[in-house]
């Protein structure tokens, strides 16, 4: 007689159950195996891929600077179309400066901006057409024109029609022979009494120097390209 653990073995059916269950759990042993394998190769692969581009990344600048030195390449130079003034020149606020309203000029009054600085000792027909220029460039810098101020050094005592003109333009009025000076102590070959505008940086350093004879369009190539790499105003 047998007993009941024996009857279920012996049962078929119950054997074809268990078989189906150890196929299932062999399959998904497999699958399981195949993912990881899978896994392990796209690692691998960006393993692979990291390292080459870390040797990119290194060895390309190597090679340009072996190119670069091979060749003998150099940048081209930087044109400007003022006159550099080298060293620049400090442009002293004198205490006796002050505007066309009898105002005194500020001691900080070059901070926080780039002025252009028109120099002239009278102002006849060279000296109005570039006012009017320095007008027009102001304009024309759009969200940089908050960064320059402008400013007419002179000795002509009726700055009246200026004044009409450029209401806010800053007037100051000096001795021609104070202009003089200031004319002499610039380290540049174009500077003259009939006038030139001068650059000045936000710590009153005069820059660069433009003659009535450079035209306004490229006075603002130099004032932009300035503008764009400037870290002070």
């Amino acid at each position: 007689m047998h007993n009941l653990p024996d009857l279920i073995a012996q049962n078929p059916r119950d054997q074809a159950v268990r078989n189906s269950a150890q196929n299932l759990a062999h399959e998904t042993q497999e699958k399981q195996l195949q993912t990881k394998q899978a896994q392990e190769k796209l690692q691998k692969r960006k393993g692979r891929i990291l390292l080459l581009g870390l040797i990119v990344f290194f060895t390309i600048p190597v090679i340009l600077v072996f190119m670069l030195i091979q060749f003998d390449w150099r940048p081209s130079k930087i044109e400007v179309n003022g006159q550099l003034i080298t060293p620049p020149k400090l442009i002293a606020l004198g205490a006796d400066w002050q505007t066309s309203d009898a105002k005194p000029i500020s001691a900080s009054y070059w901070q926080d901006h780039w002025t252009m600085l028109y120099v002239t000792t009278n102002c006849a027909k060279p000296c109005a057409a570039r006012l009017k220029d320095m007008r027009q460039l102001h304009v024309s810098l759009a969200k940089d024109s908050m960064r320059v101020q402008r400013l007419i050094l002179t000795s002509e005592l009726d700055v009246s029609n200026i004044k009409n003109s450029y209401t806010e333009m800053t007037i100051v009025h000096q001795p021609a022979a104070e202009i003089e000076k200031l004319i002499a102590g610039l380290s540049t070959n174009h500077q003259n009494q009939a006038g030139f505008m001068l650059m000045v940086d936000p710590f009153g350093h005069a820059m660069m120097l433009y003659d009535n004879k450079v035209e306004a369009t490229n006075i603002r190539k130099d004032i932009m390209r300035l503008l764009k790499f400037a870290w002070a105003a």
